[in-house]
């Protein structure tokens, strides 16, 4: 999958996240088909290390999860409709958002460590 293909595929799922009343439940299910579908796409583990935290899917991943978690995206309706498509209760899914949040928050901190640790010579 192309970077442009994988932006735009984001941007709809931000998009139903933002306003799930908008979407349908046909544009819904194919949109989960198209990420999981991008989840498996061949050469996955091939992949060539990003170069860039931008890239990074480690990074960004957790890092759009966890801020779409803060901006309110993940009311009760949209997490009981979660759970139903991922087969899940809504515990999962909230643990999930839970572990996604931490994770961002763990690169943030090593991010910061980072910029403050004092420069090798």
């Amino acid at each position: 999958m192309k970077h442009r293909d994988l932006h735009n595929l984001l941007n709809r799922a931000a998009a139903a996240i933002e306003t799930p009343g908008d979407i349908t439940a046909r544009d819904r299910d194919d949109l989960i088909e198209d990420l999981a579908t991008a989840a498996r796409r061949p050469g996955r583990g091939t992949r060539p290390a990003p170069r860039s935290a931008w890239e990074d899917d480690g990074i960004q991943f957790p890092r759009f999860i966890a801020e779409a978690d803060a901006a309110g995206a993940f009311t009760p309706r949209v997490v009981a409709a979660m759970a139903d498509s991922m087969d899940l209760g809504a515990m999962k899914v909230l643990d999930l958002l839970a572990r996604a949040t931490l994770a961002w928050e763990r690169i943030k901190d090593g991010i910061a460590n980072r910029r403050k640790a004092p420069a090798r010579r």
